[in-house]
């Protein structure tokens, strides 16, 4: 749980910057992995969807940076 605790501050800021760049960006293809990661999120426990979380977040990040660099 120690770990969770550690990298949480990290997860808060790719989350904050995702709903930024949602707001200059918008792909339907981030908005739906967003809203599929929240409904999880209230159905699975945290332990559970920890590392979907996180890979998903990376996930989302490196779309994002693809499709902004060739577009």
């Amino acid at each position: 749980l120690l770990h969770l605790l550690l990298i949480q501050p990290y997860l808060n800021l790719l989350h904050l910057l995702l709903h930024l760049l949602h707001k200059h960006i918008q792909l339907y293809i981030t908005f739906e992995f967003h809203l599929l990661l929240h409904l999880l999120h209230k159905h699975i426990p945290l332990h559970i969807t920890f590392k979907f979380h996180l890979l998903l977040h990376l996930f989302i990040l490196l779309h994002l940076h693809l499709v902004l660099f060739h577009l």
